[in-house]
C-alpha cells in the first residue's frame, strides 16, 4: 500500500490547550487570543473545532484506489499582513497560525497549493464561513483572477458512517465555479465533523459520477 505523509518544516513553539465544540447554529469561529510562547506577543488564531489542526495531530485518508496519505498538522507559524480573498478588514494583521500538512489554517482560510501565505488573493480559500448553518453562501477561493469559485453550506447535523465509524452533526459543504450553475460544472462535497476534521471528501463529474474520493481511516487530534 502506497503511503504519502506531508509534514511541514516549519520553527515554532508548541501550545497545547483544550477547546470545545458548540453545535447551536450559527457556529462561529473563536476570537484570537494570546499568541504562543514570547514570540512578540502576536495573537494567535486556535484551530476550529471542524479543522483542529492543533501541533501533532494528524489525518489519514484512503483514496478509491486504496491508496491512502497523511496530513500531519506542525508547529506555529508566525502570519505577516495579508487580506485573503473577501476576507475581513480585521484579518490584515500579523499573526501566530497553525500549520496543516503543507498549508497553513487562519480560522478556515487556508492557504492554497502549497505556498507560502501572502497577500495574493489567489494563495487563500475558504473552506468554512465565519457563520456556519443549512443553507449559507459564501466565497470560496480565487483560482485565477476571473475564475471564483463558492460555497454552499448544504446540512449542520448530518449522520455519516465512514470507515464503520459514525460521525454525528457533520457539516457538508458543496464547492462549485462560480459562474456556472452546480448542476453544469463538477462540484465537491466535504464532510466535517466537530472534534474530528475533515472526514470524508468527494469530487463529482458533469455527470454526478464520483471520481475522487478521500475518506478518513485514522485520526488523532493532540490538544
Amino acid at each position: 500500500m502506497e503511503r504519502t505523509y506531508i509534514i511541514p518544516l516549519v520553527a515554532g513553539a508548541m501550545l497545547v490547550m483544550t477547546v470545545g465544540c458548540q453545535k447551536d447554529a450559527p457556529i462561529n469561529v473563536g476570537a484570537a487570543s494570546n499568541g504562543p510562547g514570547s514570540f512578540g506577543g502576536w495573537d494567535t488564531i486556535f484551530p476550529g473545532c471542524y479543522l483542529p489542526a492543533w501541533p501533532g495531530s494528524y489525518w489519514t485518508y484512503q483514496r478509491l484506489d486504496g491508496t491512502d496519505t497523511t496530513i500531519v498538522a506542525g508547529n506555529w507559524h508566525l502570519l505577516a499582513n495579508y487580506h485573503p480573498y473577501n476576507a475581513p478588514d480585521d484579518t490584515s494583521h500579523c499573526c501566530w497560525i497553525p500549520t496543516y500538512g503543507a498549508e497553513f489554517l487562519k480560522g478556515y482560510w487556508m492557504t492554497f497549493g502549497n505556498g507560502m501565505p501572502g497577500p495574493n488573493d489567489s494563495q487563500w480559500r475558504c473552506l468554512l464561513p465565519d457563520s456556519i448553518y443549512p443553507g449559507a453562501h459564501y466565497a470560496s477561493y480565487v483560482q485565477a483572477p476571473e475564475t471564483h469559485y463558492v460555497g454552499d453550506i448544504l446540512t449542520v447535523d448530518s449522520t455519516v458512517t465512514v470507515n464503520g465509524v459514525v460521525y454525528q452533526d457533520v457539516v457538508v459543504t458543496s464547492i462549485h465555479y462560480e459562474l456556472l450553475s452546480p448542476d453544469s460544472c463538477p462540484r465537491t462535497l466535504n464532510f466535517y465533523a466537530c472534534g474530528v476534521g475533515m472526514i470524508r471528501s468527494m469530487v463529482y463529474d458533469l455527470n454526478e459520477v464520483v471520481i475522487r474520493q478521500e475518506d478518513l481511516i485514522d485520526h488523532q487530534i493532540v490538544y
